[in-house]
């Protein structure tokens, strides 16, 4: 007999491939029947449904009217508890603490007994939930941290830091409790992990978010026009601000193209291993980003690509310790002056070598908890 998974996820899945990966991945599970409760994205991007899996998206606060946002908010959070109740599922992972007032609804006004199973995509520090703006999510997050986790399971963090710090503000909790749930790209990305052939130029792709203020893509580009001979970039992403689009069209610099739409999910695998260079530009401004490893370097990776990454993400760093191949290059993106293009030339020339960056294997010891 199947068993019936719920998987609360707040904001819009289709920002975060993680949780696209994994419903997926549940989804085509043979022992599982899985249901969704998300929000319909407002990034123009398109609607995320795969076999398996039955969606919805409540409508969620998109107002900036504190009083209107508040109750849209409370309302996505009733309809998703009373959906939970009438599913009536055998497990629920619910994801953020965006998502935690469906499920604490659901358990202690509801009478829900499900197990319980938690995760965060994300790590923030109490000075951030102290923000101003941030106090339905610091609300959520209290509700996690005294209510929730002792009901739960499993607690998950993306990696050994992150849960580190979780962990340091729940010590009276279980160690067995926690795990660490790595966000992977799917195994078939693994066949575009292919020998680069050398070019003329150096080629490099960056893909996320952007901003001045959180990222180094003023530097880099700055530095990438200064080597046009021996060095191309492709910027490409759905979130990336209106004033660094403004700023890189007005320098129309020769031999740096831009992809404002960015790409699909689905299609970065063809895209990606067209590349030489995978950047990762954060300043490393919070404890989320010092202590991230993001998914898109395991993209990068899983198509073959070397990783350019920040000298103050400190996870990476850690990772590049443990990992000779594939190859991960450290750059202080401040003092950029005077360093001339270069590969490690350390690219994998098999896909075994990154067999264990995948969302399967990633996957695979919820799964088992699950089962």
């Amino acid at each position: 007999m199947s068993k019936k998974i719920a998987y609360v996820h707040a904001l819009p899945i289709e920002i975060f491939p993680p949780a696209t990966n994994t419903i997926r991945l549940l989804g085509e599970h043979p022992d599982f029947e899985l249901s969704v409760w998300s929000s319909a994205n407002t990034n123009d991007l398109q609607e995320f449904d795969c076999l398996g899996a039955a969606i919805h998206r409540p409508k969620y606060p998109t107002s900036e009217r504190r009083f209107k946002r508040a109750k849209l908010y409370l309302s996505w959070h009733w309809q998703c508890a009373l959906a939970l109740r009438r599913f009536a599922p055998d497990a629920i992972i619910s994801v953020e603490p965006h998502s935690a007032y469906a499920v604490w609804i659901y358990y202690y006004l509801l009478g829900g007994n499900a197990r319980l199973f938690i995760h965060h995509h994300e790590y923030n520090s109490q000075a951030e939930y102290d923000k101003p703006g941030m106090a339905l999510l610091k609300y959520g997050h209290a509700l996690e941290s005294r209510l929730l986790f002792k009901r739960a399971e499993w607690i998950s963090q993306t990696n050994d830091n992150r849960l580190r710090l979780l962990r340091e503000e729940t010590p009276e909790l279980p160690e067995e409790k926690f795990d660490i749930w790595p966000n992977y790209p799917p195994a078939n990305w693994l066949s575009h992990a292919k020998p680069k052939l050398p070019g003329d130029k150096i080629r490099l792709v960056y893909v996320g978010s952007a901003s001045f203020e959180d990222t180094f893509i003023r530097e880099i580009t700055e530095w990438a026009a200064e080597h046009e001979k021996q060095v191309s970039l492709t910027i490409g992403g759905y979130n990336v601000r209106p004033d660094v689009w403004e700023w890189l069209e007005t320098k129309n610099f020769p031999n740096v193209e831009l992809k404002k739409a960015g790409w699909k999910y689905d299609e970065l695998p063809r895209i990606l291993g067209q590349f030489d260079v995978g950047l990762i530009l954060y300043r490393g401004n919070t404890p989320n980003f010092v202590y991230n490893a993001p998914n898109k370097l395991f993209e990068y990776w899983a198509c073959g690509l070397e990783v350019w990454y920040p000298s103050v993400m400190k996870q990476i760093s850690e990772l590049s310790d443990q990992q000779s191949c594939p190859a991960l290059k450290k750059i202080d993106f401040q003092q950029l002056k005077g360093v001339s293009p270069s590969l490690t030339n350390n690219i994998p020339t098999s896909p075994d070598t990154i067999a264990r960056f995948t969302a399967e294997a990633a996957l695979e010891p919820l799964i088992a908890r699950l089962s």
